[in-house]
């Protein structure tokens, strides 16, 4: 039966293969299976034979150089960029009429007008409970004190009125 290993020791046995061992002799020193350090092995392998491969410096040099800006130079840059922003038009052409009349068209025909301004003299109502914790009971006890002085605002107002009449108002004459 094949010795079971943990995944340090099959770690560790790949970083021998790595270090230059073969993987027969690391096998048979450290117990791990031949066929898990090979297909490792050849997994890396294959990983640094691409990375080697691959011409990452000739790569770039070909990019600038396909571009127009090698050997690198701050002029050449400027010039790529400026024919980038004019979309590749040359400077000597100019603007169809349509296209000057296209920031004015946006501007003034097309914008949509200004939301209308919130009022400012509409406060959000606010009750002040002085640092106690907001409870149901201490709800009722605000909502009891608001509709009492609703009540006293009504009768001041309507005592303060001169053509407002009350019950103990006596009539002195009458015209019909």
């Amino acid at each position: 039966m094949p010795k079971t290993c943990t995944i340090e020791t099959k770690l560790a046995a790949v970083a021998q293969v790595e270090g230059g061992r073969t993987a027969d002799a690391v096998a048979t020193a450290t117990g791990v299976h031949e066929r898990t350090i090979r297909n490792k092995d050849d997994a890396i392998s294959l990983a640094s034979l691409a990375w080697r491969g691959s011409k990452v410096g000739r790569n770039v040099r070909r990019g600038f150089d396909a571009c127009g800006l090698f050997p690198l130079s701050l002029l050449k840059m400027k010039a790529r960029l400026n024919t980038f922003t004019r979309n590749g038009v040359p400077q000597h052409v100019q603007l169809a009429t349509w296209l000057q009349l296209k920031p004015l068209v946006e501007e003034e025909i097309l914008k949509l007008p200004k939301p209308p301004r919130k009022d400012s003299s509409r406060k959000r109502k606010r009750v002040h409970i002085g640092g106690r914790l907001l409870t149901h009971k201490v709800l009722q006890e605000i909502a009891a004190g608001t509709a009492s002085s609703r009540v006293s605002m009504r009768k001041k107002l309507t005592s303060a009125l001169p053509g407002a009449s009350s019950a103990t108002d006596i009539v002195e004459s009458v015209v019909v």
